[in-house]
């Protein structure tokens, strides 16, 4: 039933889409693509350009002296423009869509599973945290995963995580999502299955596909209930078998005491092992007649990663980990990046001030006032440079993409 539903996502898509030209960046932030196979599309063109620029580095000689600020500034700027007219041939378009959607679908259902598989799908033991991170990034749903392995790793003090730990590690934060949201937040946690393979006006899902989704989340009693209802279940079904309001934390403490590995889900290769996130411009909201996953974003709801917090606490559960930005951080983080640049500041902090929110702070002041994109460009380039940060590493990128839509909006 998974299979076939993915291929009829797939019919749909191409129909809707039809590799008779080529897509941008925008057709796949679009009305017509669901979210998630759109992210992790973007994701693959993100992959391509940076390939295309590894494949340059490696083509130059001692002739010239490709170190020199300058030239690292101008090359920087190429690459972006570049970056920006990123596109996905005709020819390619059909597969592209098909390996796509046969990763998204899978993993929309049974998340921790589908990501052990994609994750270590080059056969490795063991990988590093960073890899992890960023090889889970090409999934948009479900965040608080690669939220709490990232903070998991972090507080452990781990460089790498082995695929039998990792497979622990998930199934032991799925099967304690049930206590981490109220009812409503549990319900806002299938909402991207919804959204991509829900049928007519009232979003109707296989059951098996949902019962699927929360069995694996310590939720005996919803299961029962969905499992003793309709063939084809709504967002509605849910809301209504989800019974109890329970808080707690998601985040677990001890490797040995993890569950045993649950039966996997099977799935493709992936298109490419491994790429750096992308920052999308925001689609503007469709007509209210268009597909399924289009009423959705026209009612420009927040993310449903954003609605998951108990009602005691308007943060979900992982990212109360993550706070402690001031006033000042943050009126300069939404006038310099946009409001979507929250959810990235622990890895920018991280990783491009070295675990210094106060210089983080200092670069969106200094930002704050240039009135160019030119400006602007510049100036990052600069810092990143003084702070010997790679032009190219994907929080860079993630972080020059946000600060370039305050100039073409």
């Amino acid at each position: 039933m998974l299979r076939a539903d993915a291929d009829a996502l797939v019919q749909r898509l191409l129909a809707a889409l039809p590799p008779t030209r080529t897509y941008t960046r925008a057709d796949l932030a679009g009305p017509d693509m669901p979210r998630p196979v759109g992210h992790f599309l973007q994701q693959s063109l993100d992959r391509r350009l940076e390939l295309e620029a590894e494949a340059a580095r490696r083509a130059r000689s001692a002739w010239f002296g490709f170190d020199a600020p300058e030239v690292q500034a101008a090359e920087q700027a190429y690459w972006l423009s570049v970056g920006r007219y990123a596109q996905i041939p005709a020819s390619e378009w059909a597969r592209a869509v098909e390996q796509t959607v046969h990763q998204v679908v899978p993993y929309l259902v049974a998340p921790a599973q589908t990501l052990v598989h994609f994750v270590y799908a080059d056969g490795a033991d063991s990988l590093p945290v960073a890899t992890l991170e960023r090889r889970m990034r090409y999934f948009q749903p479900y965040p608080y995963l690669r939220d709490v392995v990232g903070e998991y790793a972090r507080q452990k003090g781990l460089d790498a995580i082995a695929r039998d730990d990792f497979s622990r590690l998930l199934a032991r934060i799925e099967a304690r999502t049930g206590t981490a949201y109220d009812a409503d937040g549990l319900a806002a946690l299938a909402e991207p299955l919804f959204e991509t393979l829900g049928d007519g006006p009232e979003r109707r899902v296989a059951r098996e596909h949902v019962v699927r989704f929360f069995s694996d989340k310590g939720l005996p009693d919803v299961v029962q209930r969905l499992s003793a209802g309709p063939e084809r279940v709504t967002p509605a079904d849910v809301q209504a078998a989800i019974a109890v309001n329970r808080v707690g934390d998601v985040v677990g403490s001890d490797l040995g005491s993890f569950p045993t590995d649950p039966a996997p889900i099977a799935s493709p290769a992936p298109i490419v092992p491994d790429l750096p996130a992308p920052v999308a411009p925001k689609p503007a909201p469709p007509p209210s007649d268009g597909p399924r996953w289009q009423h959705a974003r026209a009612t420009d709801a927040p993310a449903a990663a954003d609605r998951l917090a108990p009602s005691s606490d308007p943060t979900p559960a992982w990212k109360r980990l993550l706070r402690g930005a001031n006033d000042d951080t943050v009126r300069l983080e939404v006038a310099v990046l946009g409001e979507a640049a929250a959810a990235h500041r622990k890895r920018f902090v991280k990783d491009l001030f070295g675990g210094d929110a106060r210089a983080y702070q200092d670069a969106l002041a200094d930002l704050a006032p240039l009135r160019t994109w030119d400006e602007a460009a510049r100036a990052i380039a600069a810092t990143f440079r003084a702070r010997e940060i790679d032009l190219y590493d994907e929080s860079a990128v993630a972080f020059t993409d946000l600060a370039e839509l305050r100039y073409l909006a």
